[in-house]
């Protein structure tokens, strides 16, 4: 196997007072200069869909929990929905070999060698069953300073991936209870390619978690998607969250993963490096933006110095192509209060009105959703500001009738405050 990695970056930290519970930080005003937009191309041809992700050799990694077993409906569940997606991107004409991970225990390799068999992953394309294996690991203890889970299973892609290097050109990973949009690998190459060829790599295509409400059926975006700035990039509006990375999962091209490891794949690979919330570091793009932890102080870090800066697509709704959807929808139901309202999962439909607010086609007044509630623009013009060549910063509170004077119609249940405001800078950093 052949390691061509590149040199890694060297990083310059910063030191930032911080708070407990909060962080305290000013302005950070980055110039123009972060990242290179080729001006020259400037409303030049776009990247055709069809072609920018044809054919490509796929290598999935799924990680599945401590104790499968005991969640066996679920899990089973679960897995058979996951295994049907990578079938479906094989009958889009992709190559797709999946690699699942589990804990080495009495009677392990049986039981789910079984269960893998009854569960459907055959391509009419190809005539066959998708490649689908099994792979074991002893347990291991998670390093002192990190939590959220029994062992260290999360990390062990990345010798996968390391492993497989040569075979494939898209690595994906993720947790055992998502599924991505059935366009997502078109989505990923078409804006990456686009983001590569209009800056200096620096910025990635993101993704988002989603989960379904059990009580109307609604598909609901997790509050990564609520606070942020959008700006513009030759004739595109993108968005940037204010939050870490979702998505639960991770997607890498080789060159990528190459440049990402850079010459020293065995630091990669230890555990023992890794601080905070053990999986959503390690198993999603969290690391990528020069994050090895959830402390304060490297939270800070990743807006300071950020390796790579993860962005939505906002044109034409392709960010809703962005969506993993948790299968559990175990969160949908969790707000942080904050002042004068709340932060909480918003509609799929309500981002997509505020998102499209920054377009020119967007709404600058209320839109009236239903009976129930409504969203509320304040502050600017998301789009005017864009046009005067600005970031448009959004910060969006939910308001409550049960608890909030500012819903006084009694029929209204919430409203949800969309605030603007017009950052001077190409690309100011903003803070929540």
């Amino acid at each position: 196997m052949r390691l061509n990695f590149e040199k890694k970056e060297k990083i310059n930290s910063k030191r930032r007072s911080i708070t407990r519970g909060a962080i305290v930080l000013s302005a950070i005003l980055l110039p123009s200069a972060f990242f290179l937009w080729n001006s020259s191309s400037a409303g030049s041809d776009k990247f055709d869909e069809k072609t920018s992700s044809k054919g490509k050799r796929v290598f999935a990694v799924i990680t599945v929990g401590w104790e499968p077993q005991r969640y066996l409906h679920e899990s089973k569940g679960y897995l058979a929905q996951i295994l049907q997606r990578y079938t479906n991107f094989c009958e889009l004409g992709h190559s797709v070999s999946v690699h699942i991970c589990l804990y080495e225990r009495e009677g392990a390799k049986l039981f789910w060698s079984s269960k893998i068999q009854e569960m459907r992953h055959y391509c009419e394309r190809i005539q066959s069953n998708i490649t689908v294996r099994l792979e074991f690991f002893q347990h291991r203890k998670l390093p002192n300073g990190a939590y959220g889970t029994k062992g260290d299973l999360a990390i062990r892609y990345r010798e996968i991936f390391l492993r497989e290097l040569d075979r494939y050109d898209t690595f994906i990973v993720q947790e055992d209870d998502v599924i991505f949009s059935e366009n997502i690998i078109t989505y990923f190459y078409t804006w990456l390619y686009f983001l590569q060829n209009y800056t200096n790599g620096k910025l990635l295509p993101s993704l988002y978690d989603a989960e379904i409400s059990d009580i109307n059926q609604e598909k609901y975006a997790s509050p990564r998607l609520t606070n942020g700035t959008f700006f513009k990039i030759g004739d595109e509006t993108f968005f940037r969250s204010g939050h870490s990375i979702g998505g639960r999962s991770l997607i890498l091209t080789r060159d990528l993963l190459e440049k990402s490891v850079g010459k020293r794949p065995d630091e990669w690979i230890n555990p023992n490096r890794v601080r905070g919330e053990f999986n959503p570091t390690v198993s999603t793009f969290h690391w990528m933006e020069n994050v090895q932890g959830t402390s304060p102080k490297r939270l800070v870090n990743r807006l300071v110095n950020p390796k790579n800066i993860f962005v939505f697509p906002v044109s034409n709704s392709s960010w809703k192509q962005a969506e993993v959807h948790h299968l559990s929808n175990k969160y949908i139901n969790h707000e942080v209060k904050v002042e004068n309202g709340w932060t909480t999962w918003i509609k799929i439909s309500d981002i997509s009105a505020i998102f499209d607010s920054c377009l020119e086609d967007g709404k600058e007044n209320f839109l009236l959703t239903d009976d129930a509630h409504k969203i509320l623009f304040t502050g600017i013009s998301c789009f005017k500001c864009l046009e005067s060549g600005k970031n448009a910063r959004l910060r969006t509170i939910v308001h409550r009738r049960r608890n909030d004077r500012k819903v006084s119609n009694e029929s209204m249940e919430l409203l949800i405050e969309a605030n603007f405001k017009c950052e001077m800078f190409s690309f100011a950093r903003h803070f929540i």
